[in-house]
């Protein structure tokens, strides 16, 4: 999936329908970064985890903006998880948590 799909899929769906998918989101990106998990003290775990908590960070920084209404945009917000991903070398399991979150809004 790409990003231009993925707000193609976003797009088609009302304010109420893409907070409850950021909600969700939050939640998939939460079980995609377990993959991190340090199991057996595998190289680069800490960076991995610490990625996704900064995904994470700015996934609730947006949901705060969102329900206020001031908001910089659903283009730029997938545009920066997308190069925060890329930064961390999550982006594999970045994807996974955005393809799992999408059901909720299917």
């Amino acid at each position: 999936m790409t990003r231009e799909e993925l707000l193609q899929i976003l797009n088609q769906h009302d304010r109420d329908q893409r907070r409850t998918w950021i909600r969700h989101f939050g939640y998939c990106l939460t079980v995609a970064a377990r993959a991190g998990y340090p199991v057996q003290q595998t190289e680069g775990s800490i960076r991995h985890l610490m990625g996704f908590n900064e995904i994470q960070h700015q996934l609730y920084q947006y949901a705060g903006h969102f329900e206020a209404g001031t908001d910089w945009g659903l283009e730029n917000f997938l545009n920066s998880l997308k190069c925060m991903a890329a930064f961390y070398g999550v982006e594999g399991d970045f994807w996974a948590g955005v393809k799992s979150s999408l059901p909720v809004i299917s």
